[in-house]
């Protein structure tokens, strides 16, 4: 039995419903973010099949994916994720479809279509092979989320494996299609673009994004406090206010945001500002680290001004945002969203300094 790392990072903050658009199968197409680079594709070498779905993240065990519909949350939603699924699995033979891929240089995947499996997984994945079936299963050491959520899978495997004529996993049986693989799902963007907002103020412009009921600016306020003390540029240089906006005290962050729109409470924050790994995940810019930024609030690793120390946390580790939230229950203190490309994640934590300089986000009143 073969043993490989495998991680699946996938969103958990599923409470947007879907923009469903059928197919000519009546199916629902969602975009995949992890379809590989077409680009990058060369020809088949000893009869394998070479395909644009081929997934280069998954080299070394390494495999995220992204959620088509979340289970938990809205059954309408459930059972239509549920019916695209079945239509897209269900075969002559009544076993679903998977495929080999080859990517023309000796690397193999088992590729599989809407699959229901945890939001997240980080485990061990155990491979088996009995005659012409292949079995993977997780091992018994994992962290997983409570959630589960159709999403698209790319499974390494080893060159001999590539015969095979039967895939199992998590229970499910799968039949290996000879033919060429179909690109990877469609996924509907689950939030909208909003107008551009234009702050009176000083005429700068802003992308938006609606979440639910809420519309965010998809940009780090960058905004000068008049009197030059309160705000900084990161290093005090220009460039870092261009690209992540400015770093406001707490005092100057509550005043900072335009008229209508406001500094938002910790409730306000997606995933109340405690969403772990899989809010990083999934509203972290694309680039940084693993984020995808599934919903184009573009969170930007902007660094920080210690007013302790008097000097900067430089652009590209970490971000901070100043929320409206006082934590009563310890000390008064006021709460910040400390968002890293590590185990944090995100996370609502106290602040230690009401002079530090932090990011601000402006939600819409």
């Amino acid at each position: 039995m073969n043993t490989t790392k495998i991680l699946i990072a996938l969103s958990t903050t599923l409470f947007w419903a879907c923009t469903e658009k059928p197919n000519e199968a009546g199916t629902t197409e969602i975009e995949n973010t992890m379809a590989g680079n077409p680009g990058e594709i060369s020809a088949p070498d000893d009869g394998g099949l070479a395909s644009e779905s081929f997934a280069s993240d998954t080299k070394n065990g390494l495999k995220l994916g992204s959620c088509l519909a979340g289970l938990a949350d809205s059954p309408s939603l459930a059972k239509r994720a549920a019916k695209a699924a079945t239509i897209a699995e269900n075969s002559s033979n009544g076993l679903p479809k998977a495929y080999i891929l080859n990517d023309g240089n000796g690397n193999y995947q088992v590729f599989v279509l809407k699959v229901m499996d945890l939001c997240y997984v980080e485990a061990d994945l155990l491979t088996k092979r009995s005659g012409d079936t292949l079995e993977i299963e997780y091992g018994p050491d994992r962290v997983e989320s409570a959630c589960t959520c159709y999403s698209d899978h790319w499974f390494d495997i080893a060159p001999e494996n590539k015969d095979i004529r039967y895939f199992k996993f998590s229970g499910k049986i799968y039949e290996i299609d000879p033919g060429p693989a179909p690109g990877p799902s469609k996924k509907v963007k689950k939030t909208d673009e909003g107008p551009e907002l234009t702050d009176a103020r000083d005429g700068q412009v802003y992308k938006t994004i609606q979440l639910g009921e809420q519309t965010w600016m998809a940009e780090n306020l960058n905004f000068e406090i008049e009197d030059g003390v309160q705000s900084w540029c990161n290093g005090n240089k220009g460039e870092n206010c261009d690209k992540y906006g400015r770093l406001y005290t707490l005092a100057a962050a509550k005043t900072a945001c335009p008229p209508d729109w406001h500094l938002p409470s910790v409730d306000e924050w997606p995933t109340k500002g405690n969403g772990g790994y899989s809010a990083f995940y999934a509203y972290g810019v694309e680039g940084w680290g693993n984020a995808k930024d599934e919903y184009g609030f573009a969170i930007l690793p902007a660094g920080n001004y210690q007013a302790e120390f008097q000097n900067f946390l430089e652009p590209g580790l970490l971000a901070f945002f100043w929320t409206s939230t006082i934590d009563k229950l310890n000390h008064n203190c006021p709460k910040m969203i400390h968002v890293g490309d590590g185990f944090e994640g995100m996370v609502s934590v106290c602040s230690d300094n009401e002079n530090d300089g932090l990011s601000v986000r402006c939600v819409k009143d």
